[in-house]
């Protein structure tokens, strides 16, 4: 049920300026149910990554600010979470002068307009998956529920991160 349901989302997805999602698209379906919910998740994972890739770089923002925008909304202490995707430490430091320039970071935290900003981009994002969502049916809760059960099996068997802001984060 639960990947019949994903499935309709995923046709319904919108494939124009989304390369990560179009790109996966195009790789066939396997046969073994659980690499389908796999296959899935991965896809619309990667849609809604395309969306607010789309929403940020409307919003100017590089991919070191996203990064830092991200990690301090998750909960990590400024430069944690964009220090592990390998940006050069002085395009980082760079990037958190230009995000408290902007008024977005005071301090090693995210100011009110920072939280307000990065909580417009998210829903700036949201309603770009609206097809999708509507596609999937009034049962998206029940599904999430389950999704949300099986990830939170799969991290308990060392299988995905523990860390519900890294689950979030990705």
């Amino acid at each position: 049920r639960v990947v019949t349901a994903l499935r309709r989302g995923i046709g319904a997805a919108r494939t124009g300026a989304r390369p990560m999602f179009s790109g996966m698209l195009a790789d066939p379906w396997p046969d073994d149910h659980l690499a389908q919910l796999v296959h899935a998740c991965n896809l619309l994972r990667e849609h809604r990554f395309d969306c607010h890739l789309a929403v940020c770089a409307v919003e100017g923002l590089d991919g070191v600010e996203m990064n830092i925008l991200t990690g301090l909304y998750c909960g990590y202490p400024l430069l944690t979470y964009v220090g592990t995707r390998s940006w050069p430490e002085e395009a980082q430091l760079a990037a958190v002068e230009r995000l408290r320039g902007r008024g977005l970071v005071e301090g090693d935290a995210l100011s009110a307009e920072g939280l307000r900003y990065r909580g417009e981009l998210e829903d700036r994002t949201d309603r770009m998956q609206q097809t999708v969502v509507d596609a999937i049916g009034p049962d998206l809760d029940v599904y999430v529920k389950q999704l949300d059960a099986w990830s939170t099996a799969l991290a308990a068997a060392d299988g995905a991160p523990s860390d519900p802001a890294k689950r979030a984060a990705c």
